[in-house]
C-alpha cells in the first residue's frame, strides 16, 4: 500500500465507509477504489478529487501523494486548506485522523 493508498483507505474507514460506497459516490467501481488504495492503480485526477471530496481530504495532498504535481488546486471547503500551524484549531477528531495517518505513511515516507 502506497502513501496514497494508505491515506484514503484511513479516510475512508474513518468516515465508515466500504469501498463499494465510496465507489458509489465517486462513480467508479469497488475494484477501481481497491486498485487506488493497495497502490496497484494511481486514479485519474478526476477520480482522486471526487473521493478526496467524499472523504473530506484536502485535494492537493491525495493528488501530491498519488504523484501528481499540484499547484494551488483550490478547494470547495476552505477549511481544508489549513497551514501546518493552524492544527491546534482542529477539532479532536480531525486531529485525531490526521496523527493516525501520519504515524502510518511516516515509515514509508523515511524509506
Amino acid at each position: 500500500m502506497g502513501e496514497n493508498g494508505a491515506l484514503l483507505f484511513l479516510a475512508r474507514k474513518n468516515k465508515r465507509l466500504t469501498q463499494k460506497q465510496l465507489a458509489d459516490l465517486v462513480g467508479h467501481s469497488s475494484s477501481y477504489i481497491a486498485r487506488i488504495e493497495t497502490g496497484l492503480q494511481r486514479g485519474s485526477i478526476d477520480a482522486l478529487l471526487k473521493i478526496a471530496t467524499v472523504l473530506d481530504l484536502p485535494p492537493q495532498l491525495v493528488l501530491e501523494k498519488a504523484g501528481f504535481t499540484v499547484m494551488g488546486v483550490p478547494t470547495k471547503n476552505p477549511k481544508l486548506d489549513l497551514e501546518p500551524h493552524q492544527f491546534a484549531k482542529l477539532k479532536p477528531k480531525t486531529k485525531k485522523l490526521a496523527l493516525e495517518i501520519a504515524s502510518f505513511i511516516e515509515p514509508y515516507l523515511q524509506s
